[in-house]
């Protein structure tokens, strides 16, 4: 049936009302963000990769190959320093190694080249099954491993890939006969003996910290376990060791190889105790002051420091009694009175020290614990300060916070690890502050 022109004149207006109604109930909203949406890169980020750009912000693309996390990787697969990985060559990121095993439990990536010859023995340890001075950009000294027989024979299974990766990014392919833990393996034929290799490559571990987030900063690192990841870079939560240098940013790492003069800029102390986090000073400090040897009385008189505990039984006196050097140092400034030692370690100050931690007043006077855990580690602490060109530990007496009596307090000889204790106003000792970091 024909619609009159009343008929057609009565729904136009009908749907012109709900037409004008849907437009006034309409909000106007922001368009979403492109970054919590997953376009997250530039396009130059995502070079070498396929891409999708962000529909609301030109600017912002998701890529599509590669840049995975490593564990979720596949053999071949070349990795980053950034602790990615791709199966193509990503430009606007160092490769540092190329995947060979993967399964979740042993994920392992194998370094782009040889260790050289004339480095191999001070490079691996049997005993440890580390390379300790071994390091790429991106990583950190004990990250990569001594391979064992095992992961070699898995690497030769997989060698074509590997192979094949190593050449695109640059690497030296794997042939000849290379030292593992267990014996030598050769990459022509697989065949092993027991005898020594005369090449090593060294394998880094990709594995995920089991039931672990990546959301932990440097500062809550004591929640993690050695390996966590924290930040989006491959570094680590680690325990310090000692013998690595602490920074402004509080990082510890060796440096390897030549150091040139920014390096050496950035060390403010050597570590002595990983657990409790305590590095050493760069130097010995003299009495303000003072113009001749770099030593010192304890103190003008004798007092007995009130919150001062009287450490007199040997057997704890590096173990539970008067321990904390911090606290001893801060008891014994509290006192009215010249006390050498104390005050010259609580106003030192490292040169190009722009941290809080490493300001005058945060050094202090060890205790006789921290003084013998240093001598325990002696030796890794002089080839880290001679590395960086700073004043070795002597091998004379240092004086301790940790208090004997009224006249006396702890010392120990450097150069035997002898704890003795002596006059505070009549001996003179050399003084080494200690920071927590």
């Amino acid at each position: 049936m024909q619609k009159t022109k009343k008929q057609i004149s009565i729904a136009t207006a009908l749907v012109s009302s709900v037409l004008s109604f849907n437009l006034q109930a309409q909000t106007c909203v922001d368009a979403p963000d492109c970054k919590t949406l997953g376009y997250q890169f530039t396009q130059k980020e995502c070079e070498g990769m396929g891409s999708v750009k962000c529909p609301y912000d030109d600017s912002y693309y998701f890529c599509i190959q590669g840049s995975t996390d490593a564990y979720d990787s596949n053999i071949g697969d070349i990795l980053y320093d950034d602790f990615t990985t791709s199966p193509n060559i990503i430009t606007t990121k160092k490769p540092i190694g190329v995947v060979f095993t993967t399964g979740r439990d042993v994920n392992y990536a194998i370094a782009l080249d040889n260790v050289k010859n004339n480095e191999m023995k001070q490079l691996y340890s049997y005993s440890t099954a580390k390379v300790p001075n071994y390091t790429t950009q991106g990583t950190i000294f004990g990250d990569w491993e001594l391979p064992d027989m095992s992961l070699m024979q898995i690497a030769y299974y997989n060698k074509d890939k590997v192979n094949e990766a190593l050449n695109r990014v640059g690497g030296s392919v794997l042939t000849g006969s290379y030292v593992t833990s267990g014996g030598n393996i050769s990459m022509v034929d697989g065949a092993t003996s027991t005898e020594s290799g005369v090449l090593l490559r060294s394998i880094i571990k990709i594995n995920p910290p089991a039931g672990k987030s990546y959301t932990y900063t440097l500062e809550n690192c004591s929640d993690a376990v050695d390996g966590d990841i924290y930040h989006g870079k491959f570094e680590k939560c680690r325990t310090p060791m000692a013998g690595d240098y602490i920074t402004n940013d509080k990082k510890f790492t060796a440096y390897t190889g030549e150091l040139n003069d920014s390096n050496l800029t950035k060390v403010l102390g050597i570590v002595f105790d990983g657990k409790n986090r305590l590095a050493v000073a760069l130097t010995d400090v003299k009495e303000y002051g003072s113009w001749g040897d770099d030593d010192m009385s304890w103190s003008h008189g004798e007092t007995d420091i009130p919150n001062l505990e009287n450490c007199t039984d040997k057997s704890t006196v590096t173990t539970t009694c008067g321990i904390d050097g911090r606290a001893n140092t801060d008891a014994i400034l509290a006192y009215t009175g010249s006390f050498y030692a104390a005050n010259a370690a609580n106003i030192y100050q490292p040169e190009n020290c722009t941290a809080e931690f490493c300001q005058k007043g945060k050094w202090f006077l060890p205790s006789l614990r921290d003084l013998n855990n240093i001598y325990l580690s002696k030796n890794l602490i002089n080839n880290a300060l001679d590395n960086v060109r700073k004043v070795l530990l002597s091998s004379r007496y240092y004086w301790s916070s940790t208090e004997y009596s009224e006249s006396f307090a702890w010392t120990l000889g450097m150069n035997s690890g002898y704890v003795d204790v002596v006059g505070k106003s009549n001996y003179v000792n050399y003084v080494r502050p200690v920071v927590k970091f």
